[in-house]
């Protein structure tokens, strides 16, 4: 009887601490034996953004490159944003080798702490929302939903073309 009592104990016990879950520093929750988070890798054909540099450390950058900004704004919730996010940013060679030869990059979570000011500011009530910057920072053209790789290579184009007939 004290066998099965200890068997018992000892299985309830297991139970109890092998499921439980802990928070990264990130703040993601990681279920014991899973893998920790890893950084994000970016290959040749990914749009390479800024994510987590405040808006005017990112105008300096695009001042000092003499480079307009893309902004892409998401909220992690957004099934569209991980659309673009996945299918239009990642793995697009055209896409990818316009936006990062001609352009300043910035993602921006538009729900966090650096975010939410930048969303403000640029008065973003829809997601996914796409801003195109000059390099000062002033909106030279907006644009909310999803879009294919190369719509977006065209706003980016005609963005671009208001920026040099200024």
């Amino acid at each position: 009887m004290k066998k099965w009592w200890i068997i018992l104990l000892a299985s309830t016990l297991g139970l109890t601490f092998c499921g439980r879950k802990t928070t990264s520093p990130s703040g993601t929750v990681i279920k014991k034996g899973e893998p920790a988070p890893k950084k994000k890798q970016y290959s040749i054909n990914d749009i390479r953004f800024i994510e987590s540099l405040p808006l005017d450390q990112v105008i300096s950058k695009a001042k000092a490159e003499n480079k307009p900004i893309f902004i892409d704004f998401y909220t992690p919730t957004c099934q569209p944003c991980k659309w673009l996010d996945q299918d239009v940013y990642r793995n697009n060679e055209p896409t990818s080798y316009y936006f990062n030869k001609y352009y300043i990059n910035l993602k921006v979570d538009g729900t966090s702490k650096l975010g939410k000011p930048i969303a403000e500011k640029y008065q973003i009530g829809a997601y996914p929302s796409m801003l195109f910057l000059d390099a000062g920072g002033s909106v030279v053209k907006k644009h909310s939903g999803m879009l294919a790789g190369s719509k977006l290579v065209k706003l980016g184009e005609d963005a671009l073309q208001i920026i040099r007939n200024r």
